[in-house]
């Protein structure tokens, strides 16, 4: 089998793991996928390779919010996420990226639905706590649904 250093992280890696460019020195392109994945989103956010291979090792290849691993194979399956002034701040899988951009990144918002998700909270508001703290669930039949 055939191996290949990646300009990018410097490992040796099998050969077959490069996409194959035949315009290339040694028909391979010079990154693996994943550091491949990275020079894609590093130009389209208008930093380097080195800032988002570090945001990557500091949160241990997971979301900045949820922690939930980022797959760097496969397209569109992590964010890099900027602030107002175009700086990089981390990593974000798409449903913490779409939920951060929905509270137009307000950190009252933000508590706002914080609070809100607090049942407690919530019900008091609604004047419902009482009734719900002194209300007894009785579980379900099981025997029930059955034909005899």
């Amino acid at each position: 089998m055939d191996y290949k250093i990646c300009e990018g992280c410097r490992q040796s890696k099998s050969l077959d793991a490069f996409e194959a460019r035949p315009r290339s020195a040694g028909g391979r392109y010079r990154l693996c996928p994943e550091c491949a994945a990275f020079e894609r989103s590093a130009r389209r956010a208008g930093t380097d390779v080195a800032e988002v291979t570090r945001l990557w090792t500091a949160q241990e290849g997971g979301c900045a919010v949820c922690r939930r691993a980022l797959d760097m194979n496969r397209r569109r399956s992590f964010h890099l996420d900027l602030d107002p002034h175009g700086r990089l701040c981390g990593l974000l899988c798409p449903k913490c990226s779409f939920g951060i951009s929905a509270f137009r990144r307000d950190p009252v918002l933000i508590e706002r639905a914080i609070e809100f998700l607090r049942p407690e909270k919530a019900v008091k508001a609604s004047g419902l706590w009482e009734g719900i703290q002194n209300a007894v669930i009785e579980p379900e039949d099981e025997d029930e649904d059955e034909d005899d």
